[in-house]
This record gives C-alpha cells, sequence and structure tokens, in this order.
C-alpha cells in the first residue's frame, strides 16, 4: 500500500517487532570503533550511541486512515521533512516556515490549486510504483542479505517529536542491519549524485534515520531510470548528528511549540510564496503602509538590483540588434537553404537554419466568450501574480 508521505509501504510489508541496533557482527563492530574514533567528545556525550535502548514503536502506519495519518504529522518532525528545518528542501511548500505552519496546524489562506494535488498525487502514485520495482532490484543486486519492509513508524526516545517512517532495512549476511531509502527521479537529476555526492535534503533523512533506529550505516538506492541505479552508502557522522538533531531540538522547542515562526530558510521564491500562501492575496483597499527600517538595506539592494537588470536588459536588446543586423546578409546568402558552410582561409562556420514548427496561441478571451464550456473545462487559472517594484522617492 502507498503510505500517507507519499512513500510506498509494500503487501509484503508489516510492522516488524525487531532491535535492529542490537544485532552486530565483527565487520559492524570495526565499523562502529572507527566512527567513534572520528567523533568529538561532545558528540559522544550527547548521543551516547553506544548505550542506546532503541527507539519507542509509535504505531504501524499501515493500519491508519488518512485523517489519522495527517493528524499524526502534526505531533513530530518526520525524517523526510527534516531538511525543511534546515531550509534545504528544493522543493515549493517545503521551506521551514511551510513545516512550522504544519506543525501548528495553520491552514494556506490561498489553497493548494487542484492541478497542483493532481500533480502531487501523481508523483507520489509513481514513487509508489517505482518502489515497488527497487524492491526486487535491491534483492537481486544483494541475493545474500534479507529485506525487511518495516511499516512502524518509530520515534527517538528521548526527543518523541523525531520520528522515521522506513522504507526498508537490509539484514546482511553476517546478521547485523543498515538502513535502506528509496528515491526516484529522473536522469536529468544525476548531477546531485556526481562523484559519490548525497543531495543534502536525502542526507538529512539519512541521519535523521540513523539517530532514532540506532544503526550504523544507511544504503541510498535512486532509480534515475529502469536500468540507471544509484546507490550511495552513508556512515553514520555524530557530529553531524548532534548538529542535526539540536536544530531539529531547537525549531520544535522554540518556534512550534512556542507558536514563534522561524526566521525564513530554503530557496528565496518559495520562502516568499509561502509567505503569501499564509497571509493572503494582496488587498489594494489598504492604504499605504510606513515599514519598519529594519527592512531599510533589502528595499535599497532589491531596487539597486532592480535597477542593475534593468541595464543588463537594455545592453542585451541592442545586442539583439546588433545580432539581427548581421543576419541580413546571411539570410540573403541562405535563401531556402537550411545548412551552409563559410570561411575565410583563418575561420571557418557551420550555418543552420532549419525551419520548425510555429507556435500554438489561443484567444482564450474570445474561446471563453464564444465557448466558455470548453474553455472551462481546458483552461486552468495559475496563481495571482503579484510583482513587487521598488523605486526611490523623497522622504516624507
Amino acid at each position: 500500500m502507498a503510505s500517507f508521505d507519499g512513500t510506498s509501504k509494500s503487501a509484503e510489508g508489516k510492522g516488524q517487532n525487531i532491535a535492529y541496533h542490537q544485532y552486530s557482527s565483527t565487520a559492524m563492530e570495526k565499523l562502529k570503533a572507527e566512527v567513534m574514533a572520528k567523533a568529538s567528545p561532545e558528540a559522544i556525550a550527547y548521543l551516547d550511541p553506544l548505550n542506546y535502548r532503541g527507539p519507542k514503536v509509535i504505531v504501524d502506519a499501515s493500519t491508519l486512515t488518512d485523517v489519522e495519518w495527517q493528524e499524526m504529522r502534526k505531533k513530530s518532525i518526520g525524517s523526510s521533512a527534516v531538511s525543511q528545518v534546515f531550509g534545504e528542501c528544493p522543493y515549493p511548500d517545503t521551506t521551514n516556515l511551510d513545516l512550522y505552519y504544519s506543525k501548528i496546524g495553520q491552514p494556506k489562506v490561498i489553497p493548494e490549486s487542484k492541478e497542483d494535488k493532481e500533480k502531487k498525487e501523481r508523483m507520489f502514485l509513481y514513487g509508489h510504483l517505482m518502489e515497488e520495482y527497487l524492491h526486487l532490484v535491491t534483492r537481486q543486486m544483494w541475493p545474500k542479505s534479507k529485506l525487511l519492509i518495516d511499516t512502524n513508524i518509530y520515534a527517538d526516545s528521548k526527543r518523541p517529536f523525531l520520528t522515521a517512517n522506513l522504507d526498508g532495512m537490509m539484514q546482511l549476511s553476517d546478521g547485523s542491519y543498515i538502513h535502506i531509502e528509496y528515491k526516484t527521479t529522473s536522469e536529468f537529476g544525476d548531477e546531485a549524485y556526481a562523484n559519490g555526492a548525497i543531495p543534502p535534503h536525502y542526507k538529512r533523512q539519512l541521519i535523521q534515520c540513523q539517530h532514532i533506529m540506532g544503526v550504523w550505516k544507511s544504503r541510498l538506492i535512486v532509480s534515475l531510470s529502469r536500468d540507471n541505479i544509484i546507490v550511495r552508502d552513508y556512515v553514520r557522522d555524530l557530529d553531524a548528528e548532534m548538529e542535526q538533531v539540536m536544530e531539529a531540538e531547537n525549531f520544535w522547542n522554540n518556534n512550534v511549540l512556542a507558536h514563534i515562526p522561524p526566521e525564513p530558510l530554503g530557496d528565496p521564491a518559495h520562502v516568499v510564496q509561502t509567505i503569501r500562501n499564509y497571509t493572503g492575496y494582496g488587498n489594494t483597499a489598504i492604504p499605504e503602509t510606513t515599514l519598519s527600517p529594519s527592512i531599510m538595506s533589502d528595499v535599497a539592494q532589491y531596487a539597486d538590483i532592480t535597477s542593475q537588470i534593468s541595464v543588463l536588459n537594455n545592453q542585451v536588446k541592442a545586442l539583439e540588434r546588433m545580432k539581427d543586423q548581421s543576419m541580413i546578409s546571411i539570410a540573403a546568402a541562405m535563401g531556402t537553404g537550411t545548412k551552409g558552410y563559410v570561411t575565410d582561409g583563418k575561420k571557418a562556420f557551420a550555418i543552420s537554419w532549419k525551419p520548425q514548427k510555429g507556435r500554438i496561441s489561443c484567444n482564450t478571451k474570445l474561446l471563453q466568450l464564444d465557448h466558455p464550456d470548453i474553455f472551462d473545462q481546458y483552461c486552468t487559472t495559475g496563481k495571482e501574480p503579484r510583482p513587487m517594484k521598488i523605486k526611490e522617492v523623497p522622504v516624507k
């Protein structure tokens, strides 16, 4: 079945009652010793990983209704959402402000469009189907290991506001366990994994799962396409873990529980859209507002950058005109030809001037007047544009 965060929980999966952190081996003990040797005394004292007693089982997610799942999400920071605390999740609606508002139960004033909802549903469905495929790939790639699909939701026994919903656990041939995480993307996303890298928001997820489950290694399995599978192993880093847990705890205690919004973090365009989503549409009836001088530097910077962009745009327009002027003699020489070659003996250029299919345009105003039923069926209205314009004026 598909879990309500869009991940997949196979029909073979169930809530397991296994103390994964207690299963070890000679190789795993060696890995633990290496991790401990690299860790600072502060991280070891803060996390005390060798004396960890295991996570708390909250519930088997496969038994929850959608409403029950949504209510449960408000009570903790899940492993797939923890990167939002740091503003590292690259998608819309995933800033730290989005996370804060979701935890205090504040709804959006500008609701999500039907199209955006359907897009997310399709994405979740695709992720679910691909995760089933990756289960089979996992067993094929590591035939001597045992893949377990665990549908339990686990919590940090000391910090119950930190939770983990696992994609899987793998028991290696030596008896020890590692955490498994699945992701699906396209081949255009392969740059994020160049030179052995793991995208920051996924690394945060691995760190939280390791922390809660008390395991020392995670395996990220990413599908770029059917035959292009990327595997990244991530070994526990106690200092990174301490930093992350402390920051998440600060966010939970000093923002969520205190009902104080955090300083915005995330992609700037996404942050601005989130602010709009939770404050509402622009109201032209509100008179001019005198804002705090504390934002003066940002206002001045915005105006200055806008001016610089205007200058650069004018330069681009001038260059475009020069390029068009250069094209006149070339067009005359090419005629109806689509490929050309020119050289002066020192330089040579290949020229391509092929026809392309014209862009389809539609008179939407006329369509709405003549065929409103067709317009309503096929046309959608995007979110209200609200461009910001700033210019310097005399001091009042």
